[in-house]
């Protein structure tokens, strides 16, 4: 099973080179998780269809597919991601999930984060 932490620190990688954004997008995420307009779970947030760049080419995918596709497009390839970059952003990620509300950087009502790392033309 694909916990909520390995499905926040995959999307908060791919999304990002910089760790520092990583708290940005995981907050956007979880206020999304936190909205009625949105899924329930972190893997339907991050998985629903266009709204992260990096797992649209895995529409229609299982969540298990996506994960692991998703793994080894990016861990350690020449995508230019670190060894540890996933285990960062994954400790990250746990570390935002427990975190109280007061720790958000910004409103609860923020639903979207831009990354240059994202708006690059493949």
């Amino acid at each position: 099973m694909i916990t909520d932490a390995q499905w926040l620190g995959l999307v908060m990688r791919s999304e990002d080179d910089e760790p520092h954004a990583w708290w940005s997008l995981g907050w956007v995420v979880r206020n999304r998780l936190e909205s009625p307009l949105y899924p329930d779970t972190y893997q339907d947030v991050i998985v629903q269809r266009r709204q992260f760049s990096y797992f649209v080419p895995f529409i229609g995918l299982s969540p298990q597919d996506v994960y692991a596709k998703a793994r080894q497009g990016y861990a350690g390839d020449a995508t230019g991601w670190k060894a540890n970059d996933l285990v960062a952003a994954e400790a990250c990620a746990a570390e935002l999930i427990a975190a109280p509300r007061w720790k958000a950087p910004f409103s609860h009502r923020v639903m979207t984060f831009w990354a240059p790392a994202a708006m690059v033309p493949a």
